[in-house]
């Protein structure tokens, strides 16, 4: 019988002995971690056992409430940064959250828009854009007219704002006269079903079969629901076209919902 160790230089004397752990302290206090069938440390002997529970949820990550550790689904107040998508607002946001709006989930969408949640906007148009393509309508839209009042122009471009806040309208079509008797003025203007009308545009026609392009381009606040659509006019009597109009909205501020 060996009287040393596997190493042929440790005696097996008693303080060399008495210095290993015996097999009944596997799995005890003071004694040593066992292995399971896997080859792995039981969850119950390792530390924080016991306090810390087994996640059940896929998405699911640990953090303190109320002192306690939990596991709880990812919130955008765990990461800011978490974007969301949808034709709605998140309710509850935090400052720095960020959601893609669109008209429509489940087909291709008109616009989609991407907003950052400012909360210390003084006012409550709290998400700012960021990023996305302007909507666009048109080119469309024909009448030869007279009119010296404001006229909608016959199949022009129309758009009902998504929420309200603050976006940036720009708007424009082509106009000729067709004849002329003095000089005179045409206008132009992308009007607002709730607010009215806006920025307007003007041309002068000197002289039969002169015309150009009507361009107008404001900041304004609107509401939910609100229609846009271009009215025209002229100042004098003669026949005058207005087509191929169009209309740009592009988001600044908005409201959430």
């Amino acid at each position: 019988m060996s009287s040393t160790y596997v190493d042929g230089s440790t005696p097996l004397d008693a303080a060399h002995m008495n210095a290993l752990q015996q097999k009944v302290e596997k799995g005890l206090a003071n004694g040593y971690a066992s292995l399971d069938a896997t080859t792995k440390v039981p969850i119950a002997q390792l530390p924080g056992a016991g306090t810390l529970p087994s996640p059940v949820v896929n998405g699911q990550w640990l953090k303190g409430v109320g002192g306690a550790a939990v596991w709880t689904a990812l919130a955008p107040a765990d990461l800011p940064a978490m974007s969301t998508f949808g034709t709605t607002f998140p309710g509850s946001p935090v400052d720095g959250q960020e959601h893609t709006l669109v008209d429509t989930t489940t087909g291709t969408p008109v616009y989609s828009w991407r907003f950052r949640y400012c909360a210390g906007n003084a006012d409550p148009y709290r998400w700012l854009f960021v990023g996305g393509a302007s909507w666009i309508v048109g080119t469309t839209g024909y009448m030869a007219t007279t009119a010296t009042t404001n006229t909608d122009l016959t199949s022009g471009p129309t758009m009902t704002m998504p929420k309200e806040g603050y976006y940036k309208v720009e708007f424009g079509l082509h106009t000729v006269c067709t004849a002329v008797t003095g000089v005179f003025t045409g206008y132009a203007h992308c009007f607002s079903s709730l607010n009215g009308a806006g920025y307007e545009a003007n041309i002068n026609y000197p002289q039969s079969y002169i015309g150009g392009y009507l361009v107008g381009s404001e900041p304004r606040l609107f509401a939910a629901g609100d229609a846009l659509k271009i009215r025209c006019r002229i100042s004098g009597t003669n026949s005058t076209v207005f087509e191929s109009a169009w209309i740009i909205v592009t988001p600044m501020r908005l409201i959430g919902g």
